[in-house]
């Protein structure tokens, strides 16, 4: 007896705009968690954030260098336009300071011996001098190329007492 008045609607029973419906909700949900998963995959093979590079990567992560051991080195320099460039010994940064503006780098080992080499964080850059003074050079590209900054003069430190 399937013709009974009180029976329970099968799901074939509804009409056609409530199975057209559930089709495109079904559908939209699908595409919806399709993007979030796309959007999710992006932001972890291209972080916005510089990661530090692994072992897997062609280029090695910055090494930090042993801070200011050497006190023969200079630990500060100047440059045209009242550029200056000095080591802060409290926070162990190279701190550069252009036109009123200061730019924290923290020195990381160079492959050069003869030169300084420092990495800012927030800017995402490179900075180079040599070490008795000369042309410092900065790269934006993760040293891929470099451009020249300012020339930078060794300040003499005072004899300490």
């Amino acid at each position: 007896m399937t013709d009974e008045p009180n029976a329970e609607p099968t799901s074939d029973d509804r009409p056609r705009l409530f199975k057209t419906l559930n089709g495109w909700v079904a559908g939209l949900t699908g595409l919806v968690l399709a993007f979030a998963t796309l959007f999710t995959a992006c932001e972890k093979l291209f972080p916005d954030d510089p990661v530090p590079a692994t072992a897997s990567s062609n280029t090695a992560a910055p090494t930090a260098a042993v801070p200011k051991a050497d006190d023969s080195a200079p630990s500060k320099y100047t440059g045209d336009g009242g550029v200056k460039m000095e080591w802060n010994f409290d926070t162990a940064q190279w701190v550069l300071t252009d036109n009123g503006v200061e730019y924290d780098y923290d020195e990381i080992t160079s492959p050069d011996p003869t030169q300084v080499l420092g990495y800012d964080k927030v800017n995402q850059a490179y900075l180079r001098w040599p070490l008795k003074g000369g042309l410092a050079q900065e790269s934006k590209d993760n040293k891929a190329n470099w451009t020249d900054y300012i020339e930078l003069k060794p300040v003499a430190d005072p004899p300490s007492e």
